[in-house]
């Protein structure tokens, strides 16, 4: 088995503390950090962006019966 996909288990009174918030990280997981850079991160606002305004023209063409 993996360590990715080791289950693991959360006691009663962790959850208690944690406000009975279940998004608790998995322990035997290691968070990787990602960094991009600048330009990257201008290109994935703009294709974000991009798609945005494909999604709000086809919500106007519905509403205008097109």
């Amino acid at each position: 088995m993996h360590l990715k996909s080791a289950p693991f288990s959360v006691s009663f009174y962790a959850l208690i503390l944690n406000g009975w918030n279940l998004d608790i990280k998995n322990p035997f997981v290691k968070e990787e950090e990602v960094t991009h850079t600048t330009a990257e991160l201008l290109d994935k606002l703009s294709v974000s962006f991009k798609k945005s305004d494909e999604l709000i023209a086809e919500l106007r063409n519905g509403l205008a019966g097109k």
